[in-house]
């Protein structure tokens, strides 16, 4: 039995652990850009012209990594150029945490057509700090609700669902 086939086994032995992990993280990357991402980038990241720009294949993803975690960490507004188009929209500041960022990005810079080393929680977290909202705590206390103001006189306020994801209250108002 000669040495090559068995140093090449062993190298092999050594990568699988790290392709697994890849494997994982894509996957939970995947379910996040299903949960908070597709709505507007939709399933094959092509966005919706002129509103919301594509994903896939798109320069301004993948020129700049802490661009797209600040993206996520504090929202967007305003115009950017996307493969030579203008959009002008509004992306929501993202309630995730730093390996959840992590993990969408990655599935994101390696889908349809995209190529990107992944992105690690460590990396996220480093480019929060310039963020609004340096660290994942005070995103979330950011985020969270205040008490509902007192109403007019009269009249009751009655909360009747919360949308956690973008902080929304549904209420209704009628004379006591």
């Amino acid at each position: 039995m000669t040495k090559t086939p068995l140093i090449v086994s062993f190298l092999c032995l050594l990568h699988f652990p790290l392709l697994a992990e890849e494997s994982t993280q894509m996957l939970r990357g995947e379910s996040l850009y299903t949960l908070k991402c597709m709505m507007c980038h939709q399933a094959g990241g092509l966005g919706v012209p002129p509103l919301f720009p594509p994903l896939a294949k798109s320069d301004w993803l993948m020129e700049d990594r802490e661009r797209a975690i600040l993206a996520l960490a504090q929202g967007l507004n305003g115009k950017i150029s996307v493969n030579g188009k203008e959009y002008e929209g509004a992306m929501p500041t993202q309630i995730l945490n730093d390996q959840e960022a992590a993990d969408v990005l990655t599935f994101i810079t390696n889908s349809w057509g995209n190529q990107a080393e992944v992105f690690s929680e460590e990396e996220v977290e480093k480019a929060r700090l310039k963020s609004r909202f340096p660290t994942y705590a005070l995103l979330v206390k950011a985020h969270s609700y205040q008490p509902l103001p007192a109403p007019p006189k009269g009249w009751e306020l009655n909360e009747v669902a919360r949308l956690e994801e973008f902080p929304t209250r549904l209420a209704k108002s009628g004379k006591t």
